[in-house]
């Protein structure tokens, strides 16, 4: 049994975005929980947080790729910050997409600001692929993630391997249709 971790708001903001996009690397972790702050935390402020969360079971980590660590939450995670839907650990193929997905995310959150009252007024608000599946939405092609600024919604359309013009303009079409950029 995994010992009890007492969490704070950061930790449960923080958690959720990671089982909302399913994996972070090590070293993205501190965008991830600075999100709020005007300064980066520090690296052994990083590492002392995920210390704590894999001893609570909340995420494991793993070295897949030379470079940062891979964290993945668990459904753990996902129950305790009630997004037990969307519990599922990337596959090994599309997992340095979503990676790169996630720091999207994060550097865009560090560049806009992110929390959901900031969103209304300008800032960034972000819902991720997953939840967008999950939501039923009826997109021939679901984005990486979609970003809101005000009234404004942003299809994220992340391409790591090479398309032909005549995929990307369908794409890009059905974005479109859904969203305002």
């Amino acid at each position: 049994k995994k010992p009890r971790v007492r969490l704070t708001d950061r930790d449960y903001a923080a958690v959720g975005i990671g089982v909302e996009q399913g994996c972070i690397r090590s070293d993205d972790l501190r965008l991830l929980l600075s999100r709020d702050s005007v300064e980066l935390i520090g690296d052994r402020a990083a590492r002392q947080v995920l210390v704590r969360w894999r001893r609570a079971g909340l995420v494991t980590t793993e070295r897949v790729f030379a470079g940062p660590s891979v964290v993945t939450p668990t459904a753990l995670a996902a129950r305790t910050v009630g997004l037990a839907g969307i519990a599922k650990p990337p596959a090994l193929a599309s997992l340095r997409h979503d990676l790169t997905v996630t720091a999207i995310r994060l550097n865009l959150y560090r560049h806009f600001g992110s929390s959901v009252e900031e969103a209304k007024s300008g800032y960034l608000g972000w819902t991720a692929e997953r939840s967008l599946r999950l939501g039923g939405h009826n997109l021939a092609h679901c984005p990486d993630g979609v970003a809101r600024r005000g009234a404004a919604s942003t299809a994220i359309e992340v391409e790591l391997t090479p398309k032909t013009h005549w995929r990307i303009e369908r794409i890009i079409d059905d974005l479109l249709d859904h969203f305002d950029r």
